[in-house]
């Protein structure tokens, strides 16, 4: 490798550490990742199971704190009905 594709790729490094470049790009590619999806959505051939597998996906790109937190929610509850649940079975 060369000295000048070398400082390029550090050069793009760089860019990538930098927290306001880092979130555009993502941003781009979430983008791109929910045209393509739409693309494919809007395709004709497609059955019903997929077009709600495909709308799942684009949310999930779209809103991920969101996937997250109701994801956290679901996991706290399950955590407290088996710690209610081995409560319950330790009186009997």
């Amino acid at each position: 490798m060369n000295k000048k594709s070398v400082l390029k790729k550090l050069g793009d490094w760089n860019v990538m550490t930098n927290t306001e470049s880092r979130k555009v790009f993502i941003g781009a590619i979430k983008e791109y990742r929910v045209k393509k999806l739409n693309e494919l959505l809007n395709s004709e051939g497609n059955d019903e199971a997929l077009k709600e597998v495909i709308k799942l996906m684009n949310f999930i790109i779209k809103k991920p704190e969101e996937i997250s937190a109701n994801l956290n929610g679901e996991l706290f509850v399950a955590k407290k009905n088996e710690e209610i649940e081995k409560e319950f079975e330790s009186y009997y």
